[in-house]
């Protein structure tokens, strides 16, 4: 009787020494459950979960208190699980050895990557350039704009850090030159008055400080559409950017950055360049 009761007692406690807590609320938007705190449900402790078919999903724990515990995932369907079903510990990861060397993303890492939507108002409104040895000052208009980028995480072939490549595609609307200042002079112009709007193509490099936040420099290349402005001609140029990024959701961003836009030109005019703040806002899929 001893030995049945001692295999009983083993058992049982193996049962609870390996079960996990249930799952007490599952939010489909934000691709989160929500658990009772234990002593293993650590921030970045990864859990498993079996879904009607039959297959596991990862979980990671992104947040905890002394109540609860969220859980986020990026490879499973919330449909497939029910609220009160049990959750357990990954035998393939700890928070110990949590994705800082193995080459792996953090799943909320793989959340930033993908397709944006740009909404964006560029507060540059000075256009500089020199000829003749001087230098003049073209008062512009400000200008809204749209475009798309794509970010692809650089995670696996740097070791582990969350750097980023992000390349993008944007189209400023035309902007009005209405004057011109060299040496202190201004020379307003009269009737239909020279415009140009922008096409800029941009690369950036990315460091993900956490899932809200992460700061970028890269290099951007103009295409300018001039119009009115006579028998000169505006070309394409190599120019730079640096920024941060604030992330307020899972689908949306805002963006700050200061870029500096070169442009060439013709008839002896050099060193265009439109620099300035631009506010972005972003949709992320």
């Amino acid at each position: 009787m001893k030995k049945i009761l001692f295999i009983l007692t083993t058992v049982l406690t193996s049962s609870l020494a390996f079960a996990g807590p249930s799952i007490k609320q599952i939010n489909k938007s934000s691709d989160q459950i929500a658990v009772q705190k234990t002593n293993e449900t650590t921030i970045g402790s990864q859990w498993v979960v079996s879904e009607k078919s039959g297959s596991q999903c990862l979980f990671e724990v992104v947040q905890a208190n002394s109540q609860s515990a969220v859980l986020e995932t990026s490879d499973c369907d919330l449909a497939q699980i029910r609220v009160g079903q049990k959750i357990e510990k990954s035998l393939f990861s700890s928070a110990d050895n949590q994705n800082t060397t193995s080459g792996k993303a953090p799943i909320w890492m793989k959340k930033l990557d993908g397709f944006s939507l740009i909404g964006f108002y560029s507060f540059s409104d000075e256009l500089k350039y020199k000829a003749n040895s001087q230098d003049y000052t073209g008062a512009a208009e400000t200008s809204f704009g749209f475009g798309a980028e794509y970010k692809y995480s650089l995670v696996r072939p740097t070791g582990g850090l969350p750097l980023s490549l992000i390349g993008g595609l944007t189209y400023e609307l035309s902007r009005e030159q209405k004057s011109e200042t060299v040496n202190n002079q201004t020379q307003n112009f009269q009737g239909t008055k020279p415009n140009f709007s922008l096409w800029l193509a941009y690369l950036n490099g990315q460091y993900d400080v956490n899932e809200w936040f992460g700061a970028f420099f890269g290099f951007n290349y103009s295409f300018p559409v001039e119009s009115d402005y006579g028998n000169i001609n505006l070309k394409s140029d190599l120019g730079y950017q640096l920024g941060a990024s604030f992330s307020l959701s899972n689908n949306f961003a805002v963006d700050g950055l200061y870029r500096w836009v070169n442009i060439k030109a013709n008839n002896g005019i050099t060193d265009v360049s439109l620099d300035g703040l631009t506010i972005r806002g972003r949709y992320i899929f």
